[in-house]
């Protein structure tokens, strides 16, 4: 028995079916992160709320846009950089209506890419910034010194904009919790909106993760990260552009080897999937939305615990018993692999509930298709291993696939 959805006659739209809640939410998005409030997975899960692993949106950074803002195109437009668009669960603004599903290996071609650079060369560590803490002073940017062009992107906690630092395009993202400070959500969304841009300050570069190029300074705080033109992984499995194996292959490959680059410095990302993964002008897959990263604890064998995650994506540990590691990322890098592979939405057709209690109860994985590559098969393989010891690590995943 899970939290279903009704609409209701009047206000809010949407009503929690679950005997014995029955609230009430003005958007679907919004009751999909209520439903986990019902899970309670010490146990078979029966009617009653339990502690649960709470499914939260992404947050993004404060404030309005100055005078002289000019409205640009709806988000999700054409060509568009929208990082929050979401399937029914996870870190983003729901979709009005949810795309058809089409099979792997869609007709044509696909895009031109370029070849990665080998495991190698990802794996020699670059410099490690000297300053550390949101802000820091050689990561502040002067908010004079951005210039917004036009709203591309919208989430239930903020907003992305497209602008300009100088003559660098750039994503500018800001917090926009309705209702300000007064609202009960802000304080965790500011810490989370924080939390991302400490990880980004800290982390050194790598060509699969997307770049900081700053942050503003309070009262304006805002993240400021290279643009990607080609918009979130999520957007183009959803839509009719051909997307062949080869390139999928290669976004698979440039994921894992960006994954492998947050654990070698002992970042666990906790919110792996297809819609926090950005694309750029070569369809270079870029790790993106650390608002639920976690270090890493060296002296708790690298987990971490927390109620937090998108349930669908999540490793049996993290659901059961709230721990999440690396091998707990893997599981998740499995899911965001099959999406890549079906172009679908895991597990669509059942709630949250019944997805928690499946997976980790009765061994429920997403199913292999049948006509995917060998690679990625065996990456599927590898990642869905019920004991974590036994999943890969993303470099092995990375190794998989020769390019």
């Amino acid at each position: 028995m899970g939290c279903g959805g009704s609409k209701s006659s009047s206000g809010p739209q949407f009503r929690c079916t679950n005997p014995g809640c029955g609230q009430t939410f003005a958007t679907h998005f919004d009751l999909q992160n209520h439903a986990a409030s019902h899970v309670s997975i010490g146990a078979p899960v029966g009617p009653g709320p339990g502690p649960g692993a709470a499914v939260r949106a992404s947050a993004v950074g404060p404030s309005p846009p100055p005078s002289g803002y000019r409205p640009g195109p709806p988000a999700g437009g054409p060509g568009g950089y929208n990082p929050y668009t979401s399937g029914p669960e996870g870190g983003g603004m729901p979709l009005a209506s949810q795309p058809s599903v089409r099979g792997f290996g869609a007709p044509g071609p696909g895009p031109a890419i370029r070849s990665q650079p080998s495991l190698s060369s990802q794996m020699a560590p670059p410099p490690t910034p000297t300053a550390s803490g949101v802000g820091a002073a050689h990561h502040q940017i002067d908010i004079v010194d951005i210039q917004l062009e036009g709203e591309v992107g919208r989430g239930a906690y903020g907003v992305v904009f497209e602008g300009r630092v100088r003559s660098e395009r750039v994503a500018i993202k800001q917090l926009d919790v309705k209702g300000g400070p007064e609202n009960p959500e802000y304080p965790s969304q500011l810490k989370e909106f924080q939390d991302e841009a400490e990880f980004m300050i800290k982390l050194p570069y790598h060509p699969n993760v997307v770049k900081l190029v700053g942050v503003t300074p309070p009262p304006n705080f805002w993240i400021v990260t290279e643009f990607l033109s080609k918009g979130s992984l999520y957007s183009l499995l959803h839509s009719n552009d051909a997307c062949d194996n080869r390139l999928k292959l290669h976004i698979v490959r440039g994921t894992a080897l960006g994954m492998g680059h947050l654990h070698k410095h002992n970042i666990i990302h906790r919110d792996l999937a297809a819609r926090n993964i950005l694309l750029s002008d070569e369809y270079d897959a870029k790790i993106s939305d650390f608002g639920l990263s976690r270090f890493a604890d060296p002296d708790a064998e690298n987990k971490t615990k927390s109620d937090i995650g998108p349930i669908k994506w999540m490793a049996p540990e993290a659901i059961k018993n709230k721990v999440y590691s690396p091998k707990s990322d893997v599981w998740s890098m499995g899911v965001l692999t099959w999406e890549v592979a079906t172009r679908s939405n895991p597990y669509p057709d059942m709630d949250l509930i019944t997805v928690a209690t499946s997976v980790c109860y009765k061994g429920l994985t997403p199913s292999t298709p049948p006509n995917a590559p060998a690679e990625i098969k065996q990456i599927l393989a590898m990642c869905f291993k019920r004991n974590p010891a036994e999943r890969a690590t993303m470099n092995e995943l990375a190794a998989v696939i020769r390019q």
